[in-house]
């Protein structure tokens, strides 16, 4: 785990943390006076100001453009679409009962966008921007994003959401796909780097559930397995790989059955109500949470989603 937190030292002894403070520490932008030969960059990681920061992968550097080059264009030749025969956006609707959102002040849709520099303007970083003279020779990154940490606690099968019905394609500016020096950091990171603390989350997730199966497999000095333990822990809610509604099942009737033969034989001169009456009032939900607030259980039901930010 060490080594996914920090890198080694060069013997082995340790973890550097000398080394990973001066990592983290640079988060200056790659931009650098003179410098128009950015291919360096390509393979490595970045953090893009306009889009919130999001970590991204850069994948080509676009010699040809710049900040103040008509992106939008570019970007629908590379995709082999001719804006002329793009319909245009329709007005906003204006049918009777119905709110139009009102534009804020100075901001254009990405319809109309074109430059990277018109677009700092609506991502309110137009501080950053540089001149004409600045910016000429300084190339634009095409970049790609992380793709977001999957949730490997639940191996159950996603539901895929619907398939929304095929539309007019729409070229707007292409916001997310491209950056410049001007707008990003170096991630000191690597890729593979991302891939494995991606992992983290989750397996420190599936630790904590493991400790707890573990502390009340120990406190009732259960022989079952430390996943069946786990199992029954594990609320249907958590969205995890299993839950406690199958064993739920099983369990209802086992202890129904354990009820009925313990009152039929402590009790072999009773009338069959007073029996039926009794095991209710055993086997009822009311005193079975009594019970388990006794043992101290209910703190060790494993019932919160998976959240990755947590």
């Amino acid at each position: 785990i060490g080594s996914l937190l920090a890198p080694a030292r060069a013997d082995g002894s340790g973890i550097d943390f000398e080394f990973a403070h001066t990592c983290f520490a640079d988060r200056n932008i790659v931009y650098r006076e003179g410098k128009t030969d950015y291919s360096d960059l390509v393979g490595t990681l970045v953090m893009d100001a306009l889009d919130h920061g999001h970590i991204k992968i850069v994948k080509e550097v676009c010699t040809s453009l710049d900040i103040y080059s008509d992106l939008r264009t570019y970007h629908a030749e590379m995709m082999g679409v001719d804006l002329a025969n793009v319909p245009a956006a329709p007005p906003p609707a204006e049918a009777a009962g119905q709110q139009v959102q009102k534009k804020r002040k100075g901001s254009k849709s990405k319809q109309t966008v074109k430059t990277m520099a018109n677009w700092t303007d609506i991502k309110r970083l137009n501080r950053l921007r540089p001149t004409r003279q600045v910016a000429a020779g300084v190339p634009l990154l095409r970049v790609q994003t992380i793709s977001p940490t999957f949730n490997y606690l639940n191996l159950a099968p996603q539901h895929a959401d619907a398939p929304e019905p095929p539309s007019e394609p729409k070229f707007g500016y292409p916001d997310g796909l491209y950056t410049s020096p001007f707008f990003c950091a170096r991630e000191p990171l690597q890729p593979d780097a991302i891939a494995n603390l991606s992992l983290l989350p989750a397996f420190f997730t599936r630790l904590g559930q493991l400790l707890l199966a573990h502390e009340v497999q120990s406190k009732l000095a259960l022989p079952a397995q430390l996943h069946s333990v786990r199992e029954a822990i594990t609320s249907s809610s958590a969205n995890t790989d299993l839950s406690y509604e199958r064993l739920e099942t099983l369990g209802d009737s086992v202890l129904k059955y354990i009820a009925t033969v313990m009152l039929f034989v402590a009790y072999p001169d009773a009338h069959e109500g007073i029996l039926t009456s009794r095991r209710g009032r055993i086997i009822c939900n009311a005193n079975l949470f009594t019970l388990s607030t006794r043992l101290k259980l209910p703190p060790h039901i494993i019932s919160l989603v998976f959240a990755k930010r947590d």
